[in-house]
Formats: C-alpha cells, sequence, structure tokens
C-alpha cells in the first residue's frame, strides 16, 4: 500500500471515528454544533449558508438530518430502515444506525462506499 492511500485511509478512520464518537455525546451534552463547526474549522470547509439550501425531496413528510460528509451544511431527508447508507451516501434516522449487510466480505468498504443500510 503506497504511503498516499495509507494516508488517505488514516484521515478517514479518523473522520469516521470522530464523527461517531462525538455525534452521540454531543447529541446528549448538547454540544453537536459546537463539534462540528471544530470539525469544519480542521478541514477548511466552505463558509455554511443554510439559508441557500435547498428544500429536501420528500419535506416535510420525513425526518430531517445534516447531509453526509464532515462539511455538512444543508439539511436532507434521512434514510429509513432498509435504505442504503454510507460515509457519503445519507445519514440513517433516529434510532436506526448504518450497518453492513451480514455477510459482507468487507465491511468497512460497505460503509465507506455506500453499500450499508440502516439497521
Amino acid at each position: 500500500m503506497s504511503s498516499t492511500t495509507s494516508r488517505y485511509l488514516c484521515v478517514v478512520f479518523a473522520v469516521v471515528a470522530v464523527t461517531n464518537i462525538l455525534a452521540p455525546i454531543g447529541s446528549v451534552m448538547g454540544v453537536t454544533n459546537y463539534d462540528r463547526r471544530l470539525l469544519r474549522k480542521y478541514f477548511k470547509c466552505p463558509a455554511c449558508e443554510p439559508l441557500e439550501c435547498p428544500l429536501p425531496v420528500g419535506y416535510p413528510n420525513c425526518e430531517m438530518v445534516l447531509e453526509p460528509g464532515v462539511c455538512a451544511c444543508c439539511s436532507v431527508c434521512a434514510k429509513r430502515a432498509g435504505e442504503r447508507c454510507g460515509l457519503g451516501s445519507g445519514r440513517c434516522g433516529k434510532g436506526l444506525y448504518c450497518r453492513p449487510l451480514p455477510g459482507d466480505p468487507d465491511p468497512l468498504g460497505a460503509i465507506l462506499s455506500g453499500r450499508a443500510a440502516c439497521q
């Protein structure tokens, strides 16, 4: 594995780890926006202008979550049970987690590529 690939994987793992650690803690402690601002600053995300975000397809009959990614700014409809999800393909609704399908030979790859499902 090349050093560039190794560094890329380390960054991806760090983002996944930080996001997974901070999301539950933030929602319990009420500091989610603070943590998101830190991540956005660290990853040099562009300015967020929520008023310029389009209304998501399915609104208002869906649960709203932030779009995928560290630099997320706009709200989208959450994925429901059984729908495909992953690091860049969408977040699951409340009480659901994005998990690889049983028997997937590459569980981490499933989450990174969007082959996982909300369960």
